[in-house]
């Protein structure tokens, strides 16, 4: 596929797997200063409605208080 394609497979199936599972959240394993750097990311974070976390002890917290509302 190229890019463009593969970006809307991809958004597609974080969709229909937020239909499922619609209080998910995602660990992100960048570190949070590159975020606003990386179009993939922000895309996650939108799709995501912000339920998106940096993977380290704090973000792993956060995430589990969200995932506990």
């Amino acid at each position: 596929l190229v890019g463009s394609e593969m970006c809307i497979r991809d958004r597609t199936w974080l969709t229909r797997m937020l239909n499922v599972y619609e209080n998910a959240i995602w660990l992100n394993p960048i570190p949070e200063r590159y975020w606003d750097r990386i179009a993939s990311t922000s895309i996650i974070k939108q799709i995501f409605s912000d339920r998106m976390f940096p993977l380290t002890i704090e973000g792993i917290d956060q995430a589990m208080r969200e995932l506990n509302k």
